[in-house]
């Protein structure tokens, strides 16, 4: 991601020091689901914005991460996904993101379907 939208790219999130302490596990939890739910849908919106503009070299440069998927010897066992990880050089796609929610939203005590 280039330096200039890495920082557009951020979600900001305020939180003061009173707050989080006084935060019940199930709360910081259900913060947690928040604050990952707003940044899944901050990077999905991006990709919108980007594919609506036609500026697709940007959705590669700046969205889009190769993945080795399977074996090495087969042919096409690779794939593309757009990356929506919060932390640098990190890589979260789509599934693990969901997996991550859904356990964020059972441990806040929050009923999921």
């Amino acid at each position: 991601m280039t330096e200039n939208n890495e920082a557009k790219n951020q979600l900001e999130v305020n939180l003061d020091i009173a707050t989080l302490l006084n935060l019940t596990p199930e709360g910081l939890a259900k913060h947690k689901h928040d604050i990952l739910k707003s940044h899944v849908l901050l990077r999905l919106r991006q990709a919108i914005d980007l594919i609506e503009r036609e500026d697709y070299l940007s959705l590669y440069d700046d969205l889009i991460e190769h993945s080795e998927a399977g074996d090495s010897y087969t042919p096409g066992s690779s794939n593309y996904y757009i990356n929506l990880a919060y932390v640098k050089d990190e890589t979260l796609d789509i599934s693990q993101a969901v997996d991550r929610l859904e356990r964020f939203k059972k441990e806040a005590g929050v009923p999921t379907e």
